[in-house]
């Protein structure tokens, strides 16, 4: 039976175990973006993960987040690296 003492732990857990939920799932989302709008849709994106980073600081042992435009380029190189491989090899 969980103490009360053992919140913190838990919400700290659920924080960063949020985090790579979240960073596979908005990493996945950004081949839907939408090609006349797809800036915008990243930024959305880096913005999000940066909340949950943000939120998860503590417990993952950061000392700092990385901004929202290291976040962007970070998907960018990501996805024009590896996004677009992984979807020819799904059409293989």
């Amino acid at each position: 039976m969980a103490r009360p003492e053992d919140l913190p732990k838990l919400l700290d857990y659920k924080r960063a175990h949020a985090v790579f939920t979240d960073v596979i799932r908005v990493s996945l989302s950004l081949a839907d973006a939408p090609e006349e709008d797809t800036e915008r849709y990243f930024r959305a994106a880096a913005e999000k993960l940066h909340e949950v980073v943000d939120a998860a600081a503590h417990p993952l042992g950061l000392d700092t987040v990385p901004s929202v435009r290291e976040i962007l380029s970070s998907l960018v190189v990501w996805y024009s690296n590896y996004a677009i491989v992984g979807s020819e090899q799904g059409q293989a």
